[in-house]
């Protein structure tokens, strides 16, 4: 710990070699310095922190730098914490050195350093000393390595453990640097060895302090190959033969070559270690594989390939047997040598037709039987041979008769079968060997047995077939011949009619030819006979059931009969048309009817019901009339043939009343909307059943369509919003008797007017912006008038609250202006001021003392008027704000306030309104930097509400809307005050501004005439030269104040832009309207008075008159002032 008597302006710290230059910079010089010595005090080598702590004791003074600086190139330093340093702490300051590699050998011993300061502005130099204790790091020293040895490659982990191993910088073996490797503390270190030549390598550290060296601590070793298998499996001639060698104990890849030795002839060996081929030859091969690793060394096996020679083996082991006469065809195949093999027949005789092919096919027709041996020998590619002894069994074949039985034959008719032979070789022939065939057959040499038999009985006999060769086959037969069975058709008689012709042939079969039909039992219907050829034909003339039995004989004698029922039914007589069409009330009628089924001629007559009046049905059918009333009839129609056949028809008549008539309309509508109109009110023919429409309109003008039920139907139609003129939709109307001729709805579709033309809108808009305008007047004008309270203190303490009444009316086509609108008349002169402007300080009522806070409120009633050549605009306007101030000192005030104000606008005579509503707060400030000087601010910001009830001039009715937004204001004053007893006289210059957004909104309440308007900006920025005149007479009631103001005020707010369109229309927002902007330069002069009554009361009139400087109209103002202090 070192004391220092003056302030230490710079600090040199040696530590060996190294210096620390730390300069301090105070303002102003401090009383002392305290150093505190280097932490740690024992320097351990490169990376470690030294780090000196200092004090600095000095009354009432801050240290606002300290430069820290070193002449060792090597060396960092920084300080903590963070300048300015305050006095008085334990420790203000660190200065912190990083130590660098060669700081190692800037200190050799244990030692006390000097520290020295030199004087600052008051002179004289300090010296001290810090003590650095150093302790030199030990030299590396080896003791082991483990594991000691590992292959020529690299790549094994090793650890190396000694002593002072903590700062080995280089770690070798072999004179290699050892891989990754890793100080593990101060007596192990870790790695992996690189790749090395064999044998055994010194392994070496070093670090700054030396170095050492384990000699031949790690031993490379050489690897030992080894080739597998220790032996090769044996290989056929002939056959593909594969082994893989494999190398191992070296470094992959590996290389395999013969390098003694031969190996057989078609086998070889890959690069890769593969022995594969073909051998041709048999016998014992010797020679030796030698395989190469990746780093050169090889490894040696011999081995002996032996190969033996193939056996071939014929197949099949036996032959199959066979005929005589029969193709013979089996072909040998060899086995266990090289393909292509060739066989020959070596020994016996093989069957007579058949021959042995050199590949082995065995083929051919034997034409004798008998057992055959012999020898087939094969030899393969390589002429090798097998040989097989063969049986071949050929044996006479068993020819068969088809069919086995004969089809029965039927005496009279044709006969014809075909005998065939199988088993032998064809051709073969055919002969009867015993029996003999019925008369009138015969047995052909190629087996047909054809004829046609003449008697009936069973005949038994035998055939022969004698094959190609010789062989002989029998077979017996029982052929039966039966008498022939005569059936007549059909089976059945179709029923007949009475009255109408009847034709039906009989026919027969199963016996001979010609045949001949008789009547042999029972009794035809009336008028129809049967002929001998079998016609029955005929005129029915009565009804009933006839049963009878027709016999048929055939050209040889033989007889079939059949029993019928033949069904004569009465005929079905039926009417035309089979439903009578519609008839309709007084309109004439012809409907004939006609019959079929029966005989004609017919008659007609009504068997049932009641036709409608007007109507008759004459015999022949003719139903005519004209009918007197309608509805539907039920009647019953009968039609009777000339045998007195009948049949009928219900029928149900209907006659309708007239088809309604549909009428022409012309409807109005809006381009945009949907219109309807009543199809059915003006039409005739009710009650409707339907509507239907014929023509639709173009699509660019819209859509249609019917809606309606239960008889009332309207048509429907929706404009687009781009329709405009006359649009014809073509319908009809139907009822229960028919529809109606087309009618057309005719829809006049109106364009909706311009929003922006209309005055209504203008007006409206016009009085929101003007609202938001003279809202923000209101409170520029309420807290101005406070700050002009401030100027004065006995003023600015009277705690008071005023109410103004103002009467406004002005001729002019656009506002003349807003920034003289604040409070209608002289607000800032008699309205929230709190106390009596000018008044001494010890007439002021309710004065607080010397309390630096102040309390005010005050508020306005405005009523008002203009007259701009097309809408008259009334409105009323209220404007309050209250607020609070401090004195922060003599120079300058400051304080907040909130406001509320509201604007009710009558637009027009019409009805049009806009009601708006300001809720506001503020700060404000009045700086005197002299006396009778002053500079006023303020900065507020309101949120506004709307509602409006306009007025739509198409309908009479009125649309409702409500609208949100806010609005920024704020004001510059300056200005000057000469107050000599009661006279006050103070120019002035003012800068004031306000930014109102007004929100999109949508109208409600009027239909497709509700509009939407998009979100609106307003401005008002003024600039204002004035000068303002009071002069207080003390009076035995009070104080007379009697007072002027002339303002000049030019405006630099430009129009508002509103956005307008209808809220049912999706083109957005298309019409725009600008609000006229406020009138540019305008001069106002106001003349009044306050009263004093007393210590609590005042009384105030103003009157104002506002000129535009444009000729642009003129304004009137007459206001009133309620005051009390309280």
């Amino acid at each position: 710990m070192f004391g220092l008597a003056r302030v230490a302006a710079a600090i040199l710290v040696r530590v060996g070699a190294l210096f620390l230059f730390i300069a301090i910079l105070m303002a102003p010089a401090a009383a002392g310095v305290t150093i505190t010595g280097a932490t740690p005090s024992t320097f351990s080598g490169p990376g470690q922190t030294i780090t000196f702590h200092f004090r600095i004791d000095q009354e009432n003074a801050i240290i606002n730098s300290v430069a820290l600086t070193m002449n060792h190139p090597l060396g960092a330093v920084s300080c903590s914490p963070a300048l300015p340093i305050q006095p008085f702490e334990t420790t203000n300051c660190t200065a912190t050195y990083v130590t660098q590699l060669s700081n190692s050998f800037d200190i050799v011993q244990y030692g006390t350093y000097d520290l020295t300061t030199n004087g600052g502005p008051r002179g004289g130099n300090v010296a001290g000393q810090v003590t650095v204790t150093y302790v030199p790091p030990g030299v590396p020293s080896l003791s082991s390595i483990s594991p000691t040895s590992g292959p020529v490659t690299g790549g094994t982990s090793v650890t190396i453990t000694g002593v002072n191993l903590g700062d080995v910088t280089d770690v070798t073996i072999g004179g290699i640097a050892l891989i990754g490797t890793t100080v593990v503390n101060a007596t192990t270190i870790t790695g992996t060895t690189p790749a090395n030549t064999a044998g055994s390598k010194d392994v070496k550290v070093t670090a700054l302090t030396g170095s050492s060296t384990l000699a031949g601590g790690f031993t490379y070793l050489t690897p030992t190959i080894t080739l597998s298998p220790t032996s090769l499996p044996p290989a056929t001639a002939g056959n593909a033969y594969s082994q893989s060698v494999i190398a191992t104990g070296g470094t992959a890849p590996y290389s395999f070559t013969v390098s003694a030795g031969a190996l057989p002839p078609g086998v070889s060996l890959t690069g890769g270690g593969t022995l594969a081929g073909t051998p041709t030859t048999a016998g014992v091969y010797n020679f030796t594989v030698t395989a190469t690793d990746a780093n050169g060394f090889i490894g040696a096996r011999a081995y002996a390939l032996s190969i033996s020679a193939p056996a071939i083996t014929l197949a099949p082991s036996t032959l199959a047997n066979g005929t005589g006469g029969i193709a013979y065809a089996q072909g040998l195949s060899a086995t266990g040598g090289t393909a292509p093999y060739s066989f020959a027949l070596t020994a016996g005789t093989l069957p007579t037709g058949v021959t042995l092919a050199a590949d082995g096919s065995l083929s051919g027709t034997p034409t004798t039987a008998g057992s055959f041996n012999f020898t087939v020998t094969a030899t393969d590619a390589n002429g090798f041979t097998g040989a097989r002894a063969y049986a071949l069994s050929i044996s006479a074949p068993t020819i068969t008769l088809a069919p086995s039985t004969l089809p029965a034959a039927v005496a009279g008719s044709a006969y014809a079968e075909d005998i065939s032979a199988a088993g032998g070789t064809a051709p073969y022939g055919f002969a009867l060997s015993a029996g003999a065939l019925p008369p009138g057959m015969s047995l052909s040499a190629s087996g047909s047995l054809t004829g046609t038999p003449t008697t009936a009985g069973s005949f038994n006999f035998t055939v022969t077939a004698t094959d190609a060769n010789g062989f002989t086959g029998v077979h017996a037969y029982a052929l039966s011949i039966a008498a022939p069975t005569i059936t007549l058709a059909p089976s059945t008689l179709p029923g007949g009619t009475g009255g109408i012709a009847y034709a039906q042939g009989l026919s027969a079969t199963g016996g001979t030819a010609p045949y001949g039909f008789a009547l042999t039992a029972g009794t035809l219907p009336a008028g129809l006979t049967l002929t001998a050829d079998g016609s029955l034909t005929g005129t029915p003339t009565a009804a009933g059931s006839f049963n009878f039995t027709v016999t048929a004989t055939d050209a040889n004698g033989f007889t079939g009969a059949r029993a019928y029922a033949l069904s004569i039914g009465a005929p079905a007589i039926t009417l035309a048309p089979s439903t009578l069409p519609g008839g309709t009330g007084g309109v004439a009628y012809a409907q004939g009817m006609s019959a079929t089924g029966g005989t004609a001629p017919y008659g007609f007559a009504l068997t049932a019901g009641t036709l409608p009046a007007g109507l008759t049905l004459a015999a022949d059918g003719s139903l005519t009339g004209t009918p007197s009333e309608a509805g539907s009839f039920a009647v019953t129609i009968e039609a009777a043939d000339a045998l007195g056949f009948t049949g009928s028809t219900s029928y149900m008549l209907v006659i309708d009343a007239p088809v309604p008539v549909a009428s022409d309309r012309t409807v109005e509508i809006l381009a945009g909307t949907t219109g309807r109109a009543s199809l059915t009110d003006g039409a005739t023919g009710s009650p409707f059943t339907g509507a239907a429409i014929v023509s639709h309109p173009p699509a660019a003008a819209g859509a249609a369509s019917i809606e309606g039920s239960g008889g009332n139907y309207d048509l429907v139609f929706a404009a687009t919003e781009t329709a405009s003129g006359a649009v014809a939709v073509t319908y009809t109307l139907s009822n229960v008797w028919g529809v109606s001729a087309p009618a057309t709805i005719t829809f006049s579709v109106m364009v909706r007017p311009d929003p922006s033309e209309d005055p209504e809108v203008i007006g409206l808009l016009t009085a929101q912006v003007d609202s938001a305008r003279r809202l923000a007047a209101a409170q520029i004008g309420n807290f101005n008038g406070r700050l002009e309270r401030l100027h004065n203190e006995s003023d600015r303490r009277a705690a008071s609250i005023d109410l103004r009444i103002g009467l406004q009316r002005e001729d002019a086509s656009k506002p003349l202006a807003y920034a003289g609108e604040e409070g209608g008349v002289d607000a800032r002169a008699s309205g929230f001021p709190l106390g009596n402007p000018g008044a001494p300080a010890g007439n002021r009522g309710g004065a607080a003392g010397d309390s630096r806070i102040a309390f005010w409120a005050g508020g306005f009633v405005n009523f008002g008027s203009r007259e701009d050549g097309a809408l008259d605009l009334d409105q009323t306007l209220v404007g309050v704000s209250a607020g609070l101030d401090w004195r922060f000192s003599p120079k300058f005030v400051g304080g907040i306030g909130i406001g509320y104000g509201r604007d009710a606008v009558d637009v027009g005579d019409n009805g049009t309104e806009s009601e708006a509503q300001a809720f506001s707060a503020a700060v404000y400030g009045s700086y005197q930097p002299t006396a009778g000087v002053f500079l006023d601010g303020l900065l507020g910001f309101s949120r506004l509400e709307f509602d409006s009830h306009r007025f739509v001039t198409d309908t009479g009715g009125f649309a409702e809307g409500g609208r949100d937004g806010h609005q920024v204001f704020g004001s510059l004053s300056a200005g000057y005050e000469h107050r000599r007893g009661g006279l006050l006289l103070s120019p002035y210059t003012r800068f004031q501004a306000a930014w109102s957004r007004l929100d999109a909104f949508t109208e409600t309440g009027s239909g497709p005439y509700n509009l939407a308007f998009g979100d609106q900006d307003a401005e008002m920025v003024a600039g204002v030269l004035g000068l303002r005149v009071e002069y207080h007479v003390p009076t035995d009631w009070g104080t007379l104040v009697p007072r002027a103001r002339l303002e000049y005020t030019h405006d630099f707010a430009g129009s508002s832009l509103a956005s307008i369109g209808y809220a049912d229309l999706s083109g957005g927002l298309p019409y725009a309207l600008e609000i006229d902007p406020i009138s540019r330069d305008y001069l106002s002069l106001q003349a009044g008075f306050d009263a004093e009554l007393g210590a609590d009361w005042q009384l105030g009139l103003d009157y104002r008159l506002s000129l535009g400087l444009d000729g642009d109209g003129h304004s009137h103002a007459v206001g009133l002032k309620i005051g009390a202090n309280f």
